[in-house]
């Protein structure tokens, strides 16, 4: 059975976008969903990162976007399969889309459906730690990150 992980990175000098599935079990149908979840994802962020995209918040609206792509396109293909997916954006931090100064600092943002996480390697401490570890509060669509700092979704 073919081994159902896929993965997809696009580099630029303006951003970084990189995205990864993983199809639920071995086989065929789970390593088509992979397939078809990351090719989605990247063509929706391609094609809305390149235009008009100057924020976290903007990046975020691309990222749930790009999720309703994916859902989209495995449903159209009459569900090959099951899958995970985590996509990460990395861009300059803009204070608004007049601001096109060189970027000083860059922000990550980062989705993810079903168990796979993203992680950073810092080189100078030689430690891979967890970027992300969203935390769901029962009951409520309220989310803990890592130092404290609570989300509403």
């Amino acid at each position: 059975d073919p081994i159902a992980d896929c993965c997809g990175v696009i580099c630029t000098s303006n951003y970084v976008i990189m995205v990864c599935a993983d199809g639920c079990g071995w086989g065929q149908a789970p390593q088509t969903a992979a397939r078809i979840a990351v090719l989605s994802m990247v063509k929706s962020l391609t094609s809305s990162v390149l235009e008009d995209v100057y924020t976290s918040a903007d990046i975020f609206t691309s990222l749930s976007e790009g999720v309703l792509r994916v859902q989209k396109s495995l449903i159209d293909s009459s569900g090959p399969g099951l899958t995970t997916l985590c996509a990460t954006v990395v861009a300059p931090a803009r204070q608004n889309s007049l601001d096109t100064s060189a970027a000083e600092k860059w922000i990550v943002c980062n989705v993810r459906i079903g168990d796979t996480s993203t992680y950073k390697y810092c080189k100078h401490r030689k430690e891979l730690s967890l970027l992300f570890a969203w935390v769901p509060d029962p009951g409520k669509e309220i989310y803990r990150m890592p130092g404290d700092v609570w989300v509403r979704l």
